[in-house]
C-alpha cells in the first residue's frame, strides 16, 4: 500500500512547462508536465493529468470546446505531455497553465505553474485606397485583341486602358496556374509557360502608366483531363449522396512535391524589379483534405472508433467524411478540430513559402468568405501570423440574405489590428443570381460597399479588388456590356477613397425612378467638395451607355467649389432602346476630374421604363426616331 507524504519544498511537487514562451494563432501550445520525487512520479504514471490554461482569472476553452488537456505520461521522455491547439484568434497577452486536482490531493501536493504569450505578426503597413482589379486567365497575351473603353481595338496593352479607366491603382495578374488539356506538362516546371514572358513586359507597362503590378499562383488546384494531370498527390472529398469518398482535382496541402514547385516558380519571378506584390490563390486543401485523416487524429488527439488501426485508410476517410459532411446532428467539437488543423496547415505552407522565396515584397492571399474560410482550411489570422500582408475575402456566390449572415459572422471575428483584409466582388451574373433588380453591376456594388464599412468589428477596410477583367470583357456578364461592370468596380474605388478623406469631391447622380421611353429627361451630377480646401476646374462627364441616348452635350465644367458647396450639373438624356433582357432598366454614369485630383471620381445609377414594351418579342429592339 502507497503512503502519500507531503513534501514542503520550495520547488513543487509537480512542476509544469510549455516547449516555448511565445505562440501565434496557428501553434500547438506543448505542455509537459514532471514530478521530481519518484514515489509521487510512480503513483501517478497511470493518471491523466488535466492541463487548465487560464487567461488572468478565466479559465480558456481551446479547439472543440475543451476545457483542459489531458497530459498523459510518456516513458521516453519521463514526463507527462499533452498540447493545447491556439483558440481561433485568440486575444493576445500572457496565459497561465495550471494541473487541477482534487481538494484533498491538492492539499498534500505542491502544485507549479507555467506562463505562455499569444502574440500576434504585425503585417506591412497598407496605406488606405489600395484599389485592385484583378485578371485571372490564361489567354495568349502575344495573340490576344481586345476592346478598350473607347471602344477602339487592340492587343494586351488595351487591358491597361481598363485599368486606367476604372480608376484602379492596382493590377493583379495570374501568372501561374498548372492546367494542361492537350498534353502533360513536365515534372520539372508543371506550370503554363505560354504568357511567363509576358510578365516582364506587364509589370513595365504597369510601372509606365503609374500603376502598381502584382502576379499570383493558384498553389493546389490543377485544370484539364485526368489523364494530363502532373505528378502529385490529390486530395479525397467525401461525397454524402454516393456514401463514399472520392479523388478530386486539388493537390493535397501535404505534397512535399508541389511546395518546392511554388517555391521554384516565386523565385523565377523575384528578378523583376517592377513587380510590387506578389500573391497565392487556392491556398488551401482545395477538396476535402480527407487523405490527411491520420496526421489530423494524431495531431489533435482526436477520440477515434474502436478498432480504428484495423481500418483501411479508405475507411478512415470515410469515418472523417461522414462526419465532416454531415448536414444533420453533425459533431461540432470535431468538425472544429478539422477545421482548425486545416489551417494551420495551410499556414505553416504559406510560412514556408514566404521564407524560402525570400520575399520582401507585399504579399497577398486570396480567402474564401464562408464561415470565415475555416470549412476550406482558411483562417485569416493565422494568415496574417504565417506571413500574409494583405488577404483579399472573396465575396462571390452567396445571395444577399447569404450576405449579410457572413458579414456580421465577420464583424464579430475579426478587428482592423488582427489582418490586413481587402474586400472583392466578382464581373459574374450567374454569382448575382442573375439578378435584374437591382441590376447585375448595382448588386456588385452594394455588396462590395456594404462588405467594405461591416466586414471587421471596428472599421473600414483599407482596400477593395474587383475581380476579374477577363470576366468583364468576355464572360458571363448577362446583359450588361463590359462598360457598365466596370463602372461598379470604379464607383467602389472613389468610395473608398472618400471614405478614407483621400478625394475631397462627392459625387450622386439625381434621376427619376421611372421615365418614358424615348421622352427626355434631366439627370443631375450632384457634386460637393467635402474636404478643407477650394477645388478648382471640376470636369463632369456623362458617359455613354446602352439603351441611353444623351440629348446635350456629355461634358461641362465648374469653375470652383468651396468648402461644404453643393452644385448640380444638368443633362438632358433619352432611353432609346427596349431591352427586356436587362428588366428595361439602364445605368446612368458620370465621370469627375478636377486639378488637383489623382483618380477621377464615378457615380452611378439605374432607372427604368415606365411600361413595359411587351409589344416587342425580340431580344433587344433600337427604336429609330
Amino acid at each position: 500500500m502507497f503512503i502519500l507524504v507531503a513534501y514542503r519544498w520550495s520547488q513543487p511537487d509537480i512542476y509544469l512547462e510549455t516547449e516555448k514562451k511565445t505562440h501565434l494563432h496557428y501553434d500547438f501550445v506543448d505542455i509537459s508536465a514532471g514530478i521530481k520525487n519518484r514515489h509521487f512520479k510512480e503513483d501517478f504514471k497511470q493518471r491523466i493529468l488535466p492541463a487548465i490554461i487560464y487567461r488572468g482569472i478565466s479559465p480558456v476553452p481551446t479547439i472543440g470546446k475543451k476545457w483542459s488537456v489531458g497530459l498523459k505520461y510518456d516513458e521516453k521522455n519521463g514526463c507527462w505531455q499533452g498540447r493545447w491547439p491556439v483558440p481561433w484568434n485568440a486575444p493576445v497577452g500572457e496565459y497561465r497553465v495550471e494541473i487541477w486536482l482534487s481538494s484533498e490531493l491538492k492539499e498534500k501536493i505542491r502544485l507549479g505553474e507555467c506562463k505562455f504569450f499569444i502574440a500576434r505578426r504585425k503585417p506591412q503597413k497598407l496605406n488606405p485606397g489600395l484599389s485592385v482589379m484583378t485578371m485571372e486567365n490564361m489567354r495568349p497575351l502575344k495573340t490576344m485583341r481586345v476592346k478598350g473603353p473607347d471602344g477602339e481595338w487592340g492587343d494586351w496593352k488595351k487591358l491597361f486602358d481598363w485599368v486606367e479607366f476604372s480608376g484602379a491603382n492596382t493590377f493583379w495578374y495570374m501568372a501561374g496556374q498548372t492546367s494542361a488539356y492537350e498534353e502533360k506538362l513536365p515534372d520539372d516546371f508543371p506550370w503554363n509557360k505560354e504568357n511567363l514572358d509576358f510578365i516582364d513586359d506587364l509589370a513595365k507597362e504597369a510601372e509606365k502608366r503609374g500603376i502598381d503590378f502584382g502576379y499570383w499562383v493558384q498553389c493546389y488546384i490543377v485544370l484539364g483531363p485526368r489523364r494530363y494531370r502532373a505528378n502529385y498527390e490529390y486530395g479525397w472529398d467525401y461525397k454524402y449522396d454516393l456514401g463514399k469518398s472520392v479523388p478530386t482535382r486539388g493537390i493535397s496541402v501535404g505534397d512535399k512535391k508541389r511546395i518546392e514547385d511554388i517555391i521554384k516558380f516565386i523565385k523565377g519571378l523575384n528578378r523583376i524589379e517592377e513587380i510590387d506584390y506578389v500573391g497565392l490563390d487556392y491556398i488551401r486543401t482545395a477538396k476535402g483534405g480527407l487523405e490527411l485523416v491520420d496526421e489530423f487524429v494524431r495531431e489533435m488527439e482526436v477520440e477515434v472508433p474502436q478498432k480504428w488501426e484495423k481500418f483501411s485508410k479508405r475507411e478512415r476517410m470515410e469515418w472523417l467524411g461522414r462526419i465532416a459532411e454531415r448536414t444533420r446532428g453533425r459533431d461540432i467539437p470535431l468538425i472544429d478540430q478539422w477545421n482548425w488543423w486545416r489551417a494551420r496547415q495551410t499556414a505553416i505552407v504559406l510560412k514556408r513559402i514566404k521564407e524560402e522565396t525570400g520575399l520582401t515584397k507585399p504579399l497577398w492571399v486570396f480567402n474564401l468568405s464562408w464561415e470565415k474560410g475555416w470549412q476550406h482550411g482558411q483562417d485569416v489570422v493565422m494568415k496574417n501570423d504565417a506571413g500574409a500582408d494583405i488577404i483579399a475575402v472573396m465575396l462571390y456566390e452567396a445571395d444577399l440574405k447569404q450576405l449579410d449572415c457572413l458579414i456580421e459572422d465577420w464583424k464579430d471575428y475579426v478587428n482592423r489590428g488582427d489582418a490586413n483584409l481587402i474586400v472583392g466582388d466578382d464581373y459574374d451574373w450567374p454569382l448575382h443570381q442573375y439578378t435584374l433588380n437591382p441590376a447585375g453591376p448595382e448588386d456588385f456594388y452594394g455588396r462590395t460597399l456594404k462588405a467594405m464599412e461591416n466586414i471587421y468589428g471596428d472599421g473600414l477596410v483599407s482596400g477593395i479588388f474587383t475581380h476579374d477583367l477577363a470576366r468583364a470583357l468576355w464572360g458571363r456578364r448577362g446583359p450588361y456590356p463590359p462598360q457598365e461592370w466596370v463602372l461598379a468596380g470604379a464607383s467602389s474605388f472613389s468610395r473608398l477613397r472618400e471614405e478614407w478623406e483621400m478625394i475631397p469631391i462627392h459625387i450622386e447622380i439625381e434621376i427619376p425612378e421611372k421615365v418614358l421611353f424615348n421622352t427626355e429627361f434631366s439627370a443631375n451630377v450632384v457634386v460637393k467638395n467635402c474636404g478643407p480646401l477650394e477645388v478648382k476646374k471640376i470636369e463632369v462627364s456623362i458617359l455613354p451607355q446602352e439603351g441611353i441616348k444623351i440629348v446635350s452635350g456629355n461634358y461641362k465644367e465648374i469653375e470652383s467649389l468651396a468648402p461644404g458647396e453643393t452644385e448640380r450639373v444638368e443633362f438632358k438624356l433619352k432611353i432609346n432602346e427596349f431591352d427586356y433582357e436587362r428588366g428595361f432598366r439602364h445605368m446612368v454614369a458620370s465621370r469627375t476630374e478636377w486639378n488637383s485630383g489623382e483618380f477621377p471620381g464615378y457615380a452611378f445609377k439605374y432607372l427604368s421604363l415606365i411600361e413595359e414594351p411587351l409589344l416587342f418579342p425580340a431580344t433587344t429592339f433600337a427604336m429609330l426616331e
